[in-house]
């Protein structure tokens, strides 16, 4: 089955996903080795939802710097359901389409903003859940460009 959204999908975000396997970091500490899930969806900005916050424990933050961001809402494409390694509070790199933009020959090109993607706990619809719809999972969560 296809997602009724595929044909507006602009985003691709690649969650980091922790395995049971352990390697040593670069500093001969061991680390979880990780995996990249991705997950393409359709989202659109919720209006009202930008603010500003210093973001020390994230690894592209400039530290001290307040950090531009926004809420994205929207529903999976593919994979149709949230694959179940990755949890609410995950971080993904994230490429979403935000508008169009005229390229050096003068035709229009999608604009891709590039940034960090934390999913939020986005609750199913229990009458989706009843009716055995699968075709149609909600996401969230918030959206911080890198300059």
């Amino acid at each position: 089955m296809a997602s009724p959204f595929e044909s507006v999908a602009n985003a691709k975000l690649s969650f980091r996903v922790p395995s049971a396997e352990m390697v040593l970091d670069s500093a001969g500490n061991r680390t979880p080795k990780t995996t990249s899930v991705v997950v393409i969806a359709a989202l659109k900005m919720s209006q009202g939802t930008r603010f500003q916050r210093t973001q020390e424990g994230s690894p592209n933050a400039i530290s001290g710097a307040a950090q531009l961001v926004e809420t994205w809402k929207g529903y999976l494409v593919e994979p149709l359901l949230m694959p179940s390694a990755i949890k609410p509070g995950m971080l993904a790199d994230a490429e979403i389409a935000t508008g169009l933009q005229n390229s050096s020959l003068g035709i229009p090109e999608p604009l891709i903003e590039k940034g960090e993607f934390q999913l939020l706990p986005t609750p199913q619809s229990p009458s989706l859940i009843a009716s055995g719809i699968q075709e149609v999972t909600p996401i969230s969560g918030t959206f911080t460009r890198i300059n």
